[in-house]
C-alpha cells in the first residue's frame, strides 16, 4: 500500500524531500520515489493521493476565506489557534528555506505575511494613512475598512488586557491611536451629559423623550437588570444617584423638595 507506506514517519522527511524536487523543478513527473528503505512509490499515484498535500490545500484555502473576511494575521491564534500554528509552520518552514516553490507561490497569492513584525508595520501604515485622512481612529467595519477596523480593535483589546509589548503601544501612540472605542467615548460623553443634567434639574431621571440622554438611560437600565452592565460603570452611576428604576416612587424618597419637583415636571411617572 503505497499511501500507507508514505505516511511512515521513517520515511517523511526524504519523500518530502524528493516530492519537493518535482514539484519545484517540474521535471521527470513518471520517475519513481524511492524511499529511505529503498521500498519504491509511484509518484503519479502519490501525488494524487497524499493526504499531506490534501491537508495543505484544505488549510490554505481556510486562511484565504479568513483574510477575505478580514480577518487579520495579528489576532489569527486567538480566532483560530490551530491555523495560526499552521501559519508559524510555513514562517518557519520559508526561514529554513525548505518551503516548496509551489507553496510559496501559493501563499504569495494571498499575501501571505513570512514574518509577524511584517504584518503589524504594514497595519500600522495602513492606520497612519486612515488618520491622516481622517483625522482620527475609530474605524467602522465597512468592507474597504474591515481588515484596519479588526487590527485596531485588537490592538485596544491587548492594551486593556496588558498584553502588548510597550514598543508597540509607543508605534501605536506615535501614529495617533486612541485606546478608547467610539463607543466608549459615546459612553463617556453621555455620562458627562447625565451629570450636567442632574446639576441643572436636580436628579437624573430624563424622561425618555429626552433628544441625548433618554434612550440612553434606558439602555443602561436595561443592561444593568441583565447584568451585563460593567462594575466599572454602575459605580460611575451610583455616584451620581442614578436611579435603576425611573418608575419607582421610593426612588424619589432620596430628593429635596426641589429635586422631587423637577423629577414630576419632566414627566416622569411613579408605579
Amino acid at each position: 500500500d503505497y499511501l500507507t507506506k508514505a505516511k511512515e514517519p521513517d520515511i517523511d522527511v526524504d519523500i518530502s524531500q524528493q516530492r519537493g524536487a518535482i514539484d519545484d523543478n517540474e521535471q521527470d513527473q513518471t520517475a519513481a520515489v524511492t524511499t529511505i528503505s529503498g521500498e519504491v512509490l509511484n509518484p503519479v499515484y502519490y501525488r494524487d493521493d497524499d493526504a499531506r498535500v490534501k491537508k495543505w490545500t484544505k488549510t490554505y484555502n481556510e486562511l484565504k476565506a479568513y483574510l477575505e473576511n478580514g480577518g487579520t494575521w495579528s489576532n489569527l491564534n486567538k480566532r483560530n489557534f490551530a491555523l495560526g500554528q499552521w501559519v508559524s509552520v510555513q514562517r518557519t518552514t520559508y526561514k529554513s528555506g525548505k518551503l516548496l516553490t509551489t507553496r510559496k507561490q501559493k501563499l504569495d497569492e494571498i499575501g501571505f505575511l513570512y514574518s509577524s513584525e511584517v504584518e503589524f508595520n504594514t497595519m500600522c501604515n495602513e492606520l497612519k494613512a486612515f488618520i491622516q485622512k481622517f483625522g482620527h481612529s475609530h474605524i467602522t467595519p465597512v468592507e474597504k475598512y474591515k481588515r484596519l477596523c479588526n487590527f485596531v480593535s485588537y490592538q485596544r483589546s491587548d492594551y486593556r488586557n496588558g498584553t502588548i509589548s510597550a514598543e508597540r503601544v509607543a508605534k501605536l501612540e506615535k501614529i495617533g491611536i486612541s485606546w478608547k472605542s467610539a463607543v466608549v467615548i459615546k459612553w463617556d460623553t453621555r455620562y458627562e451629559e447625565l451629570k450636567k443634567y442632574k446639576e441643572e434639574h436636580g436628579h437624573t431621571n430624563a424622561p425618555r423623550s429626552h433628544p441625548f440622554l433618554g434612550d440612553w438611560i434606558h439602555n443602561q437600565r436595561q443592561l444593568y437588570r441583565l447584568g451585563t452592565l460593567s462594575t466599572t460603570r454602575e459605580a460611575k452611576l451610583n455616584r451620581l444617584g442614578f436611579l435603576w428604576d425611573g418608575k419607582d416612587f421610593t426612588c424619589t424618597g432620596q430628593m429635596d423638595d426641589e429635586a422631587r419637583s423637577h423629577f414630576f415636571a419632566s414627566g416622569c411617572k411613579t408605579r
